[in-house]
């Protein structure tokens, strides 16, 4: 791979072994990544030597007398002398690097066999055995315990094996490497609400020697035929004057085939966004809409997009919440509100929360959706990244959901007795900042519900712990949602309505002074969005409808009826 506009020649997954010859490379830099370098010298100088480069960076290869990079052997790859393939004994097989992998080898042999393990270095990729199984949960919907042809792979289910609890989040299942002699695999039903188990809950299992495979099905039928669709929105950090990806996922969370059509709102201080999938639906610019037909059983489907966010003027805006808004349009409780706050510097290894205030009223209905975000900020790459986040009383362990992440295919989760989470992100080989500062960074998102016997001002608190390979963990930053008293009960003062103008209104409301604090309310008492410091509020993204507004200066608080038309 030849780069001639910055003088860069790459190497992945390059094997040059047994030869006498002399490499001459014109080019200032050179990358070796997966490779071998295996030649008759027998002396003490590296193959790498005298080269005359400018800069040469070597990772996770094999170079005879050694050289200095990532991960770098100085052992014999054991090569069939004529064709070039490592013994399975040999010192490439399984510890390539996947951030620097070829999709197949040179013989044309996908990387990495078998799946689900680490490919390996050099030119050739061979098939070395492992015991393993892979767990698959499916739609029974005849009930009759067997997966027939119109049967759909499911990304739902929990299994577990050996006292740890494995939830499944892809139709495609879940890889367990398996001890050799007997295990048991038992289906967890305690995470699923509304599902029913159709064949047997535990499978035993005799695994003879490293060779053996199996693929274990457990079918589930819905108790009921419900529907529930809900959608959901993730950005990348809210960061002034960068662009972001985010992304809309519908799900289809029960049993019948559902269609509608998804909106996304968007908030109008946001002037350049581009779709992957363009909306056919428009109405202002800041409602768009795409069809979503014969949406499966547990099918998820996901619209990403690039936004640009404003830069700011002034330090007053550092904070500013900005609102977007998703439903599935005649589907009830689909709706889902996303609020980031505008932010020109970030710690990357944090915690966020979706709601920061729940009033008593709305605990029972509430959804709390946590992200973590990582960065390697080291100077090498991290092999493994543990997430450890300790679910606390006031949270209902049973009701965790995984939405999403980074490197989905390196994700194994476990959930402990002790309501501890880990996200075990294995074999990720997260490259440092100081290589590549987009690539170094990772985020795992979850959501979970909060027990309904909480009272006012009970705090809902939340910390995670990062571990990168062996190092001490990085605590994140303690994220509290806090309960609030309903709006009915605070002790309010009437507000003349007609000092808000223009009332009724389409979009800005004037008010008669500037406020500290001001929050919407709709008319069943859930706050639906916050300005502060404040002479107006814009209320054109909200439906038409009657709302309540409450002001807050100093300890006086009042409040006033708006109608939207």
């Amino acid at each position: 791979d030849v780069n001639n506009d910055y003088n860069i020649l790459n190497f992945n997954h390059c094997t040059m072994a047994y030869n006498d010859m002399t490499m001459k490379v014109f080019k200032n830099f050179l990358e070796i990544n997966n490779s071998i370098l295996w030649s008759f010298n027998n002396g003490s100088t590296s193959d790498l030597e005298n080269l005359g480069l400018t800069s040469i960076k070597v990772r996770s290869s094999i170079v005879k007398n050694g050289y200095q990079g990532s991960a770098i052997l100085d052992q014999d790859p054991l090569l069939e002398f004529n064709s070039y393939i490592p013994d399975n004994n040999s010192p490439a097989v399984g510890i390539a690097n996947p951030n620097f992998t070829q999709p197949t080898d040179i013989n044309g042999n996908l990387r990495a066999l078998p799946a689900n393990s680490l490919p390996d270095i050099g030119a050739v990729e061979i098939n070395q055995s492992r015991a393993s199984v892979d767990v698959r949960f499916f739609y029974d919907e005849d009930k009759n315990g067997l997966q027939d042809i119109e049967d759909l792979d499911l990304g739902i289910g929990v299994v577990e094996y050996k006292d740890i609890a494995y939830p499944n989040f892809r139709p495609e299942g879940i890889p367990l490497t398996m001890d050799l002699g007997n295990n048991i695999l038992t289906y967890n039903g305690a995470f699923l609400e509304g599902w029913e188990l159709t064949t047997d809950a535990s499978i035993a299992l005799d695994v003879p020697d490293s060779t053996y495979y199996e693929e274990i099905n457990f079918g589930l039928k819905p108790i009921n035929d419900t529907i529930q669709v809900r959608t959901h929105i993730t950005m990348d950090p809210f960061r002034c004057d960068e662009y972001i990806d985010g992304q809309l996922t519908i799900t289809n969370e029960f049993s019948t085939v559902e269609s509608c059509t998804v909106w996304l709102t968007i908030d109008p201080r946001i002037d350049e966004i581009d779709f992957t999938s363009m909306p056919p639906d428009m109405d202002d610019g800041m409602n768009v809409g795409w069809i979503m037909e014969d949406l499966l059983p547990t099918e998820k489907r996901e619209i990403s997009f690039t936004l640009k966010v404003p830069a700011i003027t002034g330090q007053n805006e550092l904070g500013a919440i900005y609102d977007f808004y998703s439903r599935c349009e005649e589907i009830d409780n689909s709706e889902f509100a996303y609020g980031p706050a505008m932010r020109c510097s970030y710690d990357p290894n944090d915690k966020q929360v979706n709601i920061t205030e729940i009033d008593t009223s709305l605990v029972n209905s509430s959804v709390l959706n946590y992200t973590i975000r990582f960065q390697n900020t080291g100077n090498d790459y991290a092999k493994d990244v543990r997430i450890l986040d300790t679910l606390e009383e006031h949270l209902i362990a049973e009701s965790f959901a995984f939405l999403r992440s980074s490197h989905p295919e390196n994700l194994i989760i476990n959930i402990t007795d002790d309501h501890i989470v880990e996200f075990y992100f294995k074999d990720i080989f997260l490259i440092d900042s100081l290589t590549n500062a987009e690539q170094s960074q990772g985020f795992v998102s979850f959501s979970i519900r909060p027990v309904d016997d909480l009272i006012v001002n009970d705090e809902i608190s939340n910390t995670g712990a990062i571990y990168f390979d062996s190092n001490p963990p990085i605590i994140t930053n303690t994220i509290i949602t806090t309960i609030t008293e309903p709006l009915s009960s605070v002790d309010e003062q009437l507000l003349d309505a007609a000092l808000f103008y223009p009332n009724p209104t389409n979009g800005v409301v004037n008010l008669d002074q500037l406020y500290d604090e001001v929050y919407l309310w709709n008319i069943t008492g859930e706050k639906i969005s916050s300005f502060y410091n404040v002479e107006k509020i814009d209320i054109s993204l909200f439906e038409p409808s009657t709302y309540i507004v409450t002001t807050k200066n100093r300890d006086k608080i009042s409040r006033a009826v708006i109608i939207k038309d």
